[in-house]
């Protein structure tokens, strides 16, 4: 009988992992998605506002794309 648990327990494991794993890397897919799109609208946003000195939305825009970067995202179409 302990058997047989066993190789049920095994086998309910065996299915079930790659299934988690699956729906960890489909929310994972999704957060990029919405990090890349509010990232990209903050650095659009920045970079075309005429109230903040070109200094500083130089700085902002490199950062922007530097986390994208290093989040391993693509990076946004806009170019300052």
């Amino acid at each position: 009988m302990t058997k047989v648990l066993t190789y049920l327990l095994v086998i309910v494991i065996a299915v079930t992992t790659p299934i988690e794993f699956r729906r960890i890397e489909t929310v994972q897919a999704h957060q990029n998605d919405a990090l890349q799109s509010i990232m990209c609208f903050a650095e659009k946003r920045i970079g075309e506002s005429h109230q903040i000195p070109a200094k500083q939305r130089r700085q902002a825009v490199r950062f922007y794309a530097q986390a994208l970067a290093a989040a391993h995202l693509t990076p946004c179409p806009y170019v300052p």
